[in-house]
């Protein structure tokens, strides 16, 4: 702040012909935007490898940088401004050939900060340079950064980056004495303090910096730029020319109010939490401000710093609440802001279309976390969710899809979209694959499609695809799945294709996805699995038979919403025909399922769980088998005493030490059960064996005597209703 503040005065004071910064001179050309009505800080111009887009770097501006009030000064006053440091393609070519490895050394201006008490040079510089004193004016302050950055540099310290510097620098002095050639009289270099001295008489150089520049590499990287929204989150990050600013808005603040900064910072901290509902009066305001006054002077500091307002809020207005303080420091000291370039700025044709659709949309990048929810039978709301697939498709991370409200069914959709600056990259990189973001969308899954080998890898691109309505993609996705799964005899593989397949099946109610091609494809893998399950489960270990009763559990799932009544018959024939010798949990499990699907009898069910548990199998073997019968409710327990005397008799024989080694595994398999069922199995468990231990048995809802419940009948009504109340 103080840097800016001391730069635009001491500008004003010299009124240059021409204004050289530090940076790419690729740059020069998109410089002229630099204007107050024309973008909003915070922006980066993003520098980047026309050939290989992902080859690139950010340069971040503040309103506060000093480079930033340069380029706007030179531009107000209508006098030339260009960039002095190296290329761009030069600093890529030097960086991939491995020329700018960090010498021995660290950070110079540390020994400064610890002779002065200073945890480290960055609480000294603010101190020292970017706070306001009204006792120096600008030309002190440039002669004292000068003098400071002379006797570092004289001393001999070594900076981390001094390998990469003497390039810089003679470069930065090369382009000087062009520009001085040029016949400008006054010119004026605004460039890191670090690199002062060494610029300051560039005719002794300019030999050795001759020979000097002679080692640099060639370079044919062809470089391109443009202006980008940045953030103040992204401010404190170190990039390209960025000084890494940890507090932007706090930064801003100081710019803004010089020299009234603890009152305005307090009241904004306390405008911000009446906002949100809390009490803060002006007495608050008023200590907090007293607070921190007492606490720089026992200090010795002139000022309070941000530290001792912090501490002054937190123990005011606070009440010593760390997470108040937290939520300041986001909302403030941080703060929320991005920043705006023109809409006339040149861009890609994919960035084009990009931005024509988020306007016709009317969906706003911003950097706050927020949640959408789309109602997909909405046109607009289709398009919306089709965009945000398609990107996600690229792995252009915008927006994530929220956890679903299975309640309101396949026609609702939640996102949480979240923009960084980033994104943008990834949006010019992807336009190597399409104009639009449909065909680099299209492109890209295709190209991804022919690489991947595996079923899992395809079913994924297959669910970006779907949802994203790219149709182009589709079809081929389908092919290569269909010859994946031909030559696979994974069963665990093709299990994991089931799932997505399924819910693929379901786009069709609002994405008009035709659902022929994946239901042919999807008839064969189920066939291919249901011939494969019986000897599948056969010498797995635990943890692969853990994976094995997961996607059972997905496969049931989506085979009972599949509305296809031949793939749950093929799927229960399957589990029937399972091998009495498959591991336990997959087998208890499978008789859990034969059971609810009446494949089985009670009294069949009761001698299966009385074998499990009997004492011929290890308590390991009991217990895993348990679990998988248990998956998922306990109310099987609670209605049917049978089970329930044969769990509970098991469990009371259990020899001390199994039962400690087996409590992890029961209390694993009830913790998933609902609060209410848990509370009755532990009072059901305290009244011990049940004297009636007969199983249930239907009850007859028939006024006419003899006539039995249909319950087939019954059971395709509950699938269609229940059917119905998903989707609704």
């Amino acid at each position: 702040m103080g840097s800016a503040r001391h730069l635009t005065q001491r500008l004003h004071e010299i009124r240059p012909d021409v204004v050289l910064v530090e940076g790419p001179p690729e740059f020069d050309a998109i410089l002229h935007w630099v204007k107050p009505d024309e973008m909003e800080p915070p922006v980066a111009i993003l520098g980047y490898n026309a050939a290989q887009p992902e080859q690139a770097t950010f340069y971040p501006f503040a309103e506060y940088s000093p480079e930033w009030q340069a380029i706007t000064y030179a531009n107000t006053h209508q006098i030339p401004v260009f960039m002095l440091d190296l290329p761009l393609q030069m600093t890529l070519q030097m960086t991939a050939d491995g020329m700018f490895n960090q010498q021995g050394g660290g950070d110079p201006l540390g020994a400064l900060a610890e002779i002065e008490g200073f945890q480290n040079s960055q609480e000294w510089w603010e101190h020292r340079f970017e706070q306001h004193r009204s006792d120096m004016d600008s030309a002190s302050w440039f002669e004292a950064v000068m003098l400071a950055m002379k006797t570092l540099r004289t001393a001999g310290l070594v900076s981390s980056l001094d390998n990469e510097n003497q390039w810089r620098e003679a470069w930065m002095r090369n382009i000087i004495r062009a520009t001085r050639q040029k016949m400008f009289a006054e010119i004026v270099v605004v460039c890191g303090a670090w690199h002062a001295p060494a610029l300051l008489d560039v005719d002794k150089s300019e030999k050795s910096d001759k020979t000097l520049l002679k080692g640099l590499p060639k370079s044919n990287i062809q470089i391109s730029a443009t202006w980008v929204p940045w953030t103040n989150e992204r401010l404190g990050i170190q990039s390209g020319y960025g000084a890494g600013v940890q507090t932007p808005g706090w930064s801003e603040h100081c710019w803004k109010h010089p020299h009234n900064t603890g009152v305005t910072w307090l009241s904004e901290v306390a405008q911000k939490f009446r906002a949100k509902k809390i009490d803060i009066s002006t007495a608050h305001v008023i200590e907090a401000l007293r607070l921190s006054e007492t606490l720089a002077a026992m200090r010795q500091l002139s000022a309070p710093r941000l530290d001792e307002y912090n501490e002054a809020t937190a123990t005011v207005m606070c009440m010593g609440d760390q997470i108040q303080l937290d939520w300041i420091r986001r909302e403030l000291v941080i703060g929320n802001k991005m920043g705006v370039v023109p809409d006339k700025l040149p861009k890609l044709p994919i960035q084009a279309d990009f931005e024509r659709q988020i306007k016709h949309l009317r969906l706003k990048l911003s950097e706050e976390e927020k949640e959408m929810e789309l109602d997909l039978r909405e046109e607009r709301e289709l398009e919306k969710s089709i965009l945000l697939h398609r990107l996600s498709a690229m792995q252009i991370r915008w927006g994530q899809v929220s956890a679903p409200d299975r309640a309101k069914g396949t026609f609702r959709e939640a996102w949480l979209l979240q923009w960084r600056p980033e994104l943008e990259l990834d949006i010019i990189t992807r336009g190597t694959w399409g104009n639009t973001i449909e065909d680099a969308a299209n492109n890209w899954l295709t190209q991804r499609a022919n690489a991947a080998q595996q079923i899992g890898d395809l079913t994924e691109l297959l669910e970006h695809a779907l949802p994203g309505a790219l149709y182009n993609v589709i079809g081929h996705i389908l092919l290569r799945l269909n010859e994946v799964a031909a030559r696979s005899s994974d069963i665990f593989e093709l299990m994991t294709a089931v799932p997505p397949f399924a819910r693929a099946m379901r786009y069709g109610n609002v994405r008009n996805t035709d659902q022929v091609a994946i239901e042919q494809l999807l008839d064969g893998i189920v066939g291919r699995i249901c011939v494969g399950l019986p000897t599948a489960g056969y010498g797995i270990d635990d943890d692969t038979a853990r994976q094995y009763f997961e996607l059972m559990s997905k496969i049931q799932d989506a085979l009972q919403n599949s509305e296809r009544p031949h793939w749950v018959s093929a799927w229960y024939t399957a589990l029937q025909h399972l091998q009495a010798n498959s591991h336990p949990v997959v087998l208890g499990y499978a008789t859990r399922l034969l059971l609810d699907a009446q494949r089985l009898t009670p009294d069949r069910t009761a001698q299966l769980f009385s074998q499990a548990l009997s004492r011929g199998n290890s308590s390991a073997h009991a217990a895993a088998w348990l679990e998988g019968f248990l998956r998922g409710s306990g109310s099987i327990l609670l209605y049917d005493n049978v089970l329930w005397n044969l769990l509970y008799q098991w469990t009371a024989t259990l020899p001390e030490e199994d039962f400690n080694l087996m409590l992890p595994i029961l209390r694993r398999t009830f913790s998933v059960y609902e609060p209410s069922e848990r509370r009755r199995i532990g009072e059901k468990a305290k009244r011990g064996p049940q004297a009636h231990a007969d199983a249930p048995t239907p009850v007859s809802t028939s006024d006419e005597p003899g006539l039995d419940f249909d319950t087939t009948a019954a059971r395709a009504a509950a699938v269609q209703a229940a059917q119905l109340l998903w989707n609704f």
